[in-house]
């Protein structure tokens, strides 16, 4: 069993099901069995996930390109020098990702991400599981102010701050793999920020120090305002998983893992009453695959990371939904009542 994972209940039969995860994550989950669910009430965590999701072959050059984006932090970066046990930001804020499946730490995948030890921004390559590049900057930034990040590849990967250069390092080869294989996005683990003018172009070109708003050019590839994703049927450049929320950006509208932002869509979405079990059902279905490891004939483990990473509401919703699908009474989850009733226990 991986480090830092030993606390699970590991091949569980007919646990109950609020102990396992309340050992797993150490919250503690009292509920009531059969309770209605109610979209007001599932807020979304701090450590919720959520990404936009992008065909990585139409809008990637893999020899050389640029991303950048408008971006907002809700969490302060003001913690360098302070030892990292003290520190109150010790999690890792996703921002863009290139991957080629699931597996990150041991797979192939690129981007960048707020990285907790850096205290800043870091850009990353990794091929079969080897980090071929990470060029990093310390930087502060405080809580809701708007900045321009942006990353480059061509000789080198380069990675820049309101137009100003950070840091740079040599290009083994940032684009790890084949586009045709690989799944692109924004958001990922824990994003904790708002993006604004999601921008890909064909060239490695360095930004200008206060671009603005956007606007397409001959090497632009993705242009993406986030206008448009709330509207039934509207043709937008990505498709947004269901939980993923939108707010004020810093131009029109902008995606959003702010928790102060998705309070205000999830009112929005209370008031479709019609929608709430739909919305709390295909979120707890998305929440079940990332839990739950199947041990063979009929055993399941609980995956600590993904388990601690979906906060307390996000766990509320999931277990209201195991009860409802898969209980047999008294709080208790019978792992053979999935097979039984799925006949793939990798479905549930």
């Amino acid at each position: 069993m991986p480090a830092g994972r030993s606390r699970f209940a590991t091949a569980l039969r007919r646990a109950p099901l609020r102990a396992a995860i309340s050992a797993a994550t150490g919250i503690n989950l009292p509920l009531p069995r059969k309770r209605a669910p109610n979209i007001a009430a599932c807020t979304y965590s701090a450590s919720m996930g959520g990404s936009i999701l992008y065909p990585a072959e139409e809008y990637i050059n893999p020899a050389e390109g640029t991303i950048e984006c408008w971006y907002r932090p809700a969490f302060e970066n003001t913690e360098r020098g302070v030892p990292f046990a003290e520190r109150k930001q010790t999690t890792n804020y996703g921002i863009f990702m290139l991957r080629w499946g699931d597996d990150i730490g041991g797979g192939s995948n690129c981007g960048f991400y707020w990285n907790a030890q850096v205290q800043g921004p870091v850009a990353w390559s990794r091929k079969d599981g080897k980090v071929l590049t990470n060029p990093a900057a310390a930087f502060d930034w405080k809580a809701g102010q708007w900045y321009h990040l942006a990353l480059t590849w061509s000789d080198k990967v380069r990675l820049y701050v309101d137009g100003e250069k950070v840091a740079e390092a040599d290009n083994p080869g940032f684009i790890p793999g084949p586009l045709e294989n690989a799944q692109m996005l924004i958001g990922g683990t824990s994003p904790l920020c708002t993006i604004d003018e999601l921008r890909i172009l064909s060239v490695a070109r360095p930004p200008a120090p206060n671009p603005g708003e956007y606007q397409p050019d001959a090497e632009t590839l993705l242009l993406d305002h986030f206008e448009g994703y709330e509207t039934k049927g509207a043709e937008t450049p990505g498709s947004a998983e269901t939980h993923t929320s939108f707010g004020p950006g810093k131009f029109g509208r902008a995606v959003t893992w702010d928790p102060r932002d998705s309070k205000t869509e999830l009112q929005r979405l209370a008031q479709i009453s019609a929608a709430d079990s739909r919305i709390l059902t295909e979120m707890a279905e998305a929440d079940a695959q990332k839990v739950l490891r199947s041990q063979g004939e009929g055993y399941w483990q609980l995956d600590a990371h993904e388990t601690r990473a979906l906060g307390k509401d996000r766990l509320a919703n999931l277990l209201r939904w195991l009860l409802d699908r898969f209980s047999d009474g008294d709080h208790e989850f019978s792992f053979e009542d999935i097979q039984r009733r799925t006949g793939d226990p990798i479905q549930v």
